[in-house]
């Protein structure tokens, strides 16, 4: 879907071309739940680092409460972690339902950019935002106000509004949609011209960076990682940024890789 030249990157604009038609009005709007997870932990504590060097780090799951959306995720003390809160349903499937069915539910319905209400606890009724999917430990990650993050307590439950599975562009149909949001979509303005869609970026990655996750079955429930242990590879002309985005991973420039965790919107102050 990013068919952005990386000599044209830093060229785009908010500007208006061609209307971008999709199916919006057929979409079903369900709503799925899962519970604030538990930091997660395997039986050796150690992550052993490029350099070769063990160590014990926080990792996924839990309330990150000091990191979010738009917070630098390079250089950190940690392995992994998942900025905002951490969803995952412990709900057991019945009848033909996968065991972990509910929570594959949770994992494939919620897309980036839908609004997030919790259900219970002290913050009952806060709303947040979906900002992304963590693979293989399958939970769903949510950004809140810092208020309500240091309020909140492992085990709360949230609800999502999940709406966005089955989107399509209707004069693209080789290009398909995941994990998006219409509302994530109409922020993110791609532009059609001239038959072709231009889409706003903020970095071109050579492929060789793809990590962990390439190759998995669904990209609904997937996501892979980036390898920038590589100062060489991180220093490429292919990586382009442009400060106007307002996707993606921010960059720090000087250092030409990728810094920060970035989403659509942040959810409105609680």
């Amino acid at each position: 879907m990013l068919l952005v030249r990386s000599d044209r990157a830093g060229d785009l604009s908010l500007g208006r071309g061609e209307p971008l038609r999709t199916n919006v009005r057929d979409l079903v709007m369900q709503a799925v739940s899962g519970e604030i997870t538990d930091p997660i932990r395997r039986a050796n504590p150690y992550r052993i680092g490029t350099d070769g060097v063990p160590r014990i780090l926080p990792g996924p799951g839990g309330i990150t409460v000091n990191r979010r959306i738009g917070d630098p995720c390079v250089g950190l003390a940690a392995d992994h972690v998942e900025p905002g809160v951490s969803l995952r349903n412990h709900q057991r499937g019945a009848g033909a339902a996968a065991a972990d069915g509910p929570n594959l539910a949770l994992m494939t319905s919620a897309c980036i950019g839908n609004t997030a209400r919790v259900a219970s606890g002290p913050c009952r009724g806060a709303k947040g935002l979906v900002t992304g999917k963590h693979g293989g430990v399958n939970h769903v990650l949510v950004d809140f106000d810092t208020r309500i993050l240091s309020r909140l307590n492992v085990g709360d439950r949230v609800q999502v509004y999940a709406c966005g599975l089955g989107l399509q562009l209707r004069d693209h149909p080789d290009i398909t949609v995941n994990n998006c949001s219409p509302g994530m979509l109409r922020r993110w303005n791609p532009t059609p011209r001239g038959g072709a869609l231009e889409v706003r970026v903020t970095h071109l990655v050579p492929s060789v960076i793809i990590g962990s996750g390439r190759g998995q079955y669904a990209a609904s429930r997937a996501d892979f990682d980036m390898e920038l242990f590589d100062a060489r590879v991180c220093r490429l002309p292919a990586f382009v940024y442009d400060r106007r985005a307002p996707v993606g991973n921010s960059a720090d420039r000087a250092a030409g890789r990728f810094s920060r965790w970035r989403s659509a919107a942040r959810p409105p102050t609680q």
